[in-house]
């Protein structure tokens, strides 16, 4: 999902990521924007800052309410890095300032749109990052590896704490 309101670079960018192969779906203003982006499943957001009725740093605000997955790359002709910093805290996984190049795009596009096919079933959320059976939590920041019937606590005295019986708040049946 694209979008952008200057009309000569989204063209130029659409026509060009649609001849690597890229479906390109386009959109001028965030608030068209964000209702496409409740009614279709897009597999990466690529936004500019400056848009009309909806700024891209709203959009995103809004998005990630929506999905947290959805990965979000900045288009932006606003390069001061406040704005970079900006943009990467309320939920953009990166950031790139106009003008840029198309192969650069092209392989940052493509390094999350892998990542996806790596994790399909991937979360991460505020509280975690969960991969398959392995769960990263910031409040208890430990990886539990889960076996059939065993799993490791990769911190030592936690594994010896669950060992003894200490396990509170896990899930130990391997389905976490």
């Amino acid at each position: 999902l694209y979008f952008e309101d200057d009309k000569a670079l989204s063209v130029l960018t659409k026509d060009n990521l649609e001849q690597m192969g890229f479906k390109v779906i386009h959109f001028e203003n965030g608030l068209l924007a964000l209702q496409q982006f409740t009614s279709y499943i897009f597999d990466i957001c690529l936004i500019d800052v400056m848009l009309p009725k909806m700024d891209g740093f709203e959009l995103v605000k809004q998005i990630r309410n929506i999905n947290p997955q959805i990965p979000i790359l900045f288009l932006s002709a606003r390069s001061a890095i406040d704005d970079r910093i900006m943009g990467l805290t309320i939920g953009g996984d990166d950031y790139l300032t106009k003008p840029y190049s198309m192969e650069e795009l092209r392989l940052k596009i493509e390094v999350f749109l892998k990542r996806k096919q790596l994790f399909p079933n991937s979360t991460f959320t505020n509280e975690h990052f969960k991969v398959g059976l392995a769960q990263l939590d910031r409040v208890m920041p430990i990886v539990i590896r889960f076996r059939v019937r065993t799993f490791d606590a990769i911190n030592p005295r936690q594994r010896q704490s669950v060992q003894r019986g200490g396990a509170e708040g896990f899930d130990l049946s391997g389905t976490a």
